[in-house]
């Protein structure tokens, strides 16, 4: 996310719909996201992660002055071959 790139994003939230995300991205001129602090429950191959945290972002276009908006993502997790990776966030 912090690299504004929408197809390693998609390498750990495969379900992720990529062309919409880089539309996204491509409306930041950077970004940069932080978690202060997480909790996070493991039940065998799935998890739940619930992080607070900030997001800094740079728009492309209008106020090109940087702003900080604090978030709480709530991630559902899935242990894959490859390692963990996310099924569904959501973030407010």
């Amino acid at each position: 996310f912090n690299r504004l790139d929408a197809r390693a994003a998609q390498q750990v939230w495969p379900s992720v719909d990529a062309r919409t995300l880089d539309r996204a991205f491509g409306q930041l001129q950077q970004q940069n996201v932080s978690f202060d602090r997480c909790t996070i429950a493991v039940k065998g191959s799935s998890a739940e992660a619930n992080c607070n945290g900030t997001t800094r972002f740079v728009p492309r276009v209008g106020s090109r002055s940087e702003q900080t908006e604090p978030r709480q993502w709530n991630f559902s997790l899935r242990k894959a071959n490859s390692g963990w990776q996310i099924q569904d966030v959501d973030a407010h």
